[in-house]
């Protein structure tokens, strides 16, 4: 867990900026969490360290939701999700409801706690569509964080979609992150993804099982389940 005694004087003393992206809602039930979610009170100390940013990672959609009545899943930013209760897939209106609230709770809850300005969005799973974008926009959200392997150059027009380089793998050493970080700078890498037209021109759009009559959505890598309480971007990519 982050100290401001251990990761902040480590990352201050090599002056190295990081930004933890935390699922909101689990701040609350931090101690039922694996791996454990840093609270409200460890999340201010990570702000007060003056490099360790926090933005949201949603409030609570960090999870495989079904889509149909055989229980194919996908991941619940992206998801009109299937109720079995009721037999029907929510509507367009309560899909849109649901991620717009979640949104807004998510970036209300860390500036009225925080005192700070939200301004980016990480993906669950990476997944995301053109109405997650429109509706994040609304909300306030200006940077959106994918989990496509590459760095960012300054510039460009439409919708920012940031990448990265993972350096939380299990497998990861030293001289494998430099290699991954060399190899994305050599000359001619796609820099910076922006989406436009509501595809983007460097992930491609991909459907899954249910999701007939959906709008695609975009993703990078997939995950069986519920990834942990955060996601640092010096961390393992989630």
């Amino acid at each position: 867990m982050f100290t401001s005694r251990k990761w902040g004087s480590i990352l201050k003393r090599y002056r190295f900026p990081a930004v933890n992206f935390v699922i909101v809602g689990d701040t609350e039930n931090s101690n039922h969490t694996h791996p454990r979610h840093p609270s409200w009170s460890e999340m201010k100390e990570m702000q007060k360290s003056g490099v360790v940013p926090l933005e949201p990672h949603t409030y609570d959609l960090h999870y495989y939701a079904p889509v149909d009545r055989l229980g194919h899943k996908r991941p619940a930013l992206v998801a009109r999700i299937y109720d079995f209760k009721l037999g029907k897939q929510e509507s367009r209106d309560e899909y849109e409801t649901r991620v717009w609230y979640d949104l807004w709770l998510s970036e209300y809850l860390l500036e009225e706690n925080l005192h700070t300005k939200v301004t980016s969005l990480c993906f669950p799973y990476g997944a995301y569509n053109p109405t997650v974008i429109k509706l994040a926009r609304e909300v306030g959200y200006r940077y959106f964080y994918t989990i496509r392997s590459g760095v960012n150059a300054h510039g460009g027009t439409g919708t920012p979609l940031v990448r990265r380089i993972s350096a939380g793998d299990p497998y990861m050493t030293i001289p494998e992150l430099n290699s991954r970080i060399s190899r994305a700078l050599l000359p001619g890498s796609f820099l910076f993804g922006v989406m436009s037209k509501g595809r983007s021109s460097s992930l491609p759009a991909t459907t899954s099982p249910g999701s007939r009559n959906d709008e695609p959505y975009n993703h990078a890598s997939w995950h069986t389940g519920r990834v942990g309480g955060s996601d640092a971007e010096t961390g393992k990519l989630h």
